[in-house]
Order: structure tokens, then C-alpha cells, then sequence
């Protein structure tokens, strides 16, 4: 009966080291009461560091990008404030310049009067879903400009076929005296034409940078789902 238990405990150790490096997740403690933070190896890779860092608080100072280290310092004091942990996603800078953005989960452990004890959790690394978010954005942005151009292009279009041919028409029916000025109206008609085609050749263009970025991103998800 001892073995079996030994070798249940083994297997769902075995289970966990899977799913964890299945999912990409990196672990770590935070001890409240002696300042001491514990990584994983996994956690280490993710930051592209080989110590942990030591004190804790150098973590944001060092590791957390600028822009969101004021958010961070936030969250954290929160969270011991609280007793629920805090975080929203954001971004580290490696020592070699690399920058990720890391999604965080945890819990805290309490004493007998509430107050923290430890902080243990996960962190995720999820760079590519926000380059993919950015993607999906980016295509949706040239496809609602490409729509816009072509629209314009089109109503502009239609207004200028009929006042060219009114133009032409109206240049062999007026006086000499007014011949320059109708030859100024039917240049300023023939530069309109070709602003029609460059916004209609600039459509094109947008709906061709728009299109790969959302098939990208479609074949993303699906290859996701199939992974799942």
C-alpha cells in the first residue's frame, strides 16, 4: 500500500512537470515575511536571467519595462493590501534587450490575521498573442482605410463623370473671353481623374496589406484550436 501511494505521488508529480512545460508556465513564491523571492528554471528562461533577483522589489526596477513599472508597483501594493492578488499584463526587458509580455496568476497565503505570508503563483509568457492581437488590429485598420479610399474614389468618380463631359461640352458653346478659364476648369477636371485612380490604386494596396494579416491571424487560431 506504501508503494502504491509512493507511486500515485510520483505519477501525479510526473502529470504536473508536464503540464507545465506543456504551457510555457514559470513558477514562483514570494516569501512576505523574509524578502525572499524563489524562481523555477522556467521562470529564469523567461526573463532571460540566470539569478533570481535579490531583493525582490529590484524586480521591478530592473527586469519590468519603464512604461510599466508605475503599474506594477501598483498592483503589488495592492495586493498586500488587499490579500487578493493583482496583476494586469505586462512587459520585461531581458538583460540582452529582449522584450516580453508575461501574463501572471497567483494567490496569497495568509496568517491567522490576514495579513500575507507568501505570494505563490504562474507567469506566462504571451509575446505572441499580443503580436497577433496587434496584427488582427493593424489588418482591420487598412481594411476600414481601404473601404474609406474606395468609397471616396468611387462618389468622386461618379460626380467627375459628369462634369467632364459637361466641361467639353460647355469649352465649344462659350465666348473666346471665357476659353481660358473653361481651359483651367477641364485641366483642374483631368488632375481630379488621376486622384481617383491614385486612391483607387491606393484601395488596392490597403486591401492587399489588410487581407494577409487577417488570414495570418485565422491560421493562427486554427492551428491553436488544432494544438489543443
Amino acid at each position: 500500500e506504501q508503494d502504491n501511494r509512493e507511486n500515485e505521488l510520483q505519477e501525479t508529480r510526473d502529470n504536473l512537470k508536464w503540464a507545465l512545460e506543456a504551457t510555457g508556465f514559470g513558477l514562483w513564491i514570494l516569501d512576505v515575511g523574509a524578502n525572499k523571492l524563489f524562481w523555477d528554471e522556467r521562470m529564469l528562461a523567461l526573463h532571460g536571467c540566470t539569478q533570481t533577483p535579490d531583493p525582490p522589489v529590484s524586480y521591478i526596477d530592473e527586469l519590468v519595462h519603464p512604461d510599466d513599472r508605475a503599474s506594477a508597483r501598483a498592483s503589488f501594493a495592492q495586493t498586500l493590501s488587499t490579500g487578493v492578488f493583482q496583476q494586469d499584463p505586462y512587459r520585461v526587458v531581458s538583460p540582452n534587450g529582449a522584450v516580453r509580455w508575461l501574463f501572471t496568476t497567483g494567490r496569497v497565503v495568509k496568517d491567522a490575521q490576514g495579513r500575507p505570508l507568501k505570494i505563490m503563483g504562474g507567469t506566462l509568457d504571451t509575446t505572441r498573442q499580443r503580436q497577433l492581437e496587434d496584427q488582427v488590429h493593424k489588418g482591420q485598420r487598412m481594411d476600414a482605410l481601404a473601404k474609406l479610399t474606395a468609397g471616396v474614389a468611387h462618389n468622386f468618380n461618379n460626380m467627375l463623370a459628369v462634369i467632364v463631359p459637361v466641361l467639353e461640352l460647355a469649352t465649344t458653346m462659350v465666348p473666346e473671353s471665357f476659353q481660358a478659364m473653361m481651359n483651367d476648369g477641364s485641366h483642374a477636371a483631368s488632375r481630379s481623374v488621376e486622384l481617383v485612380r491614385q486612391l483607387g490604386e491606393l484601395a488596392q494596396v490597403a486591401f492587399a496589406e489588410a487581407q494577409p494579416q487577417q488570414l495570418r491571424a485565422a491560421a493562427f487560431a486554427v492551428g491553436a484550436d488544432a494544438r489543443a
